[in-house]
């Protein structure tokens, strides 16, 4: 199976997801600061900046944005070595599950790749 093909197609995806839902609202903010139609500010004299709802929402939207693609792109990257660890045939050893993937699942998988009892060179990896 060729596992960096999934990798590559997903990310691919989660990149492209981002760049097209965050679009508007980056141009939002743009047009804000560049106070371009129609974020023309009318003439006031409070001392609210103006258009600040419409920036504050622009914002909140690409930080949710953000961090869903940035969660879908951990658990792509979680698919992906969970797959190698199945292509290899060498689970990972219970203590190593323990003190390493606590930490985190990078953390983990860092740890079981580098001391794993598998042949690299004899592995496919692609």
């Amino acid at each position: 199976m060729d596992v960096g093909y999934f990798l590559r197609q997903r990310t691919a995806f989660i990149r492209q997801l981002y760049v097209t839902t965050t679009r508007e609202y980056v141009e939002r903010q743009h047009k804000i600061k560049a106070e371009v139609e129609p974020f023309v500010p009318p003439y006031s004299e409070d001392g609210e900046p103006p258009f600040l709802e419409e920036w504050v929402e622009a914002d909140e939207s690409l930080q949710v944005l953000g961090s869903a693609c940035l969660s879908m792109l951990a658990a792509t990257v979680k698919l992906y070595f969970q797959t190698w660890v199945r292509e290899l045939g060498v689970p990972v050893d219970g203590s190593l599950r323990k003190a390493e993937f606590g930490r985190s699942f990078v953390n983990g998988y860092r740890a079981y790749f580098l001391t794993s009892e598998f042949d690299l060179k004899t592995a496919q990896l692609t």
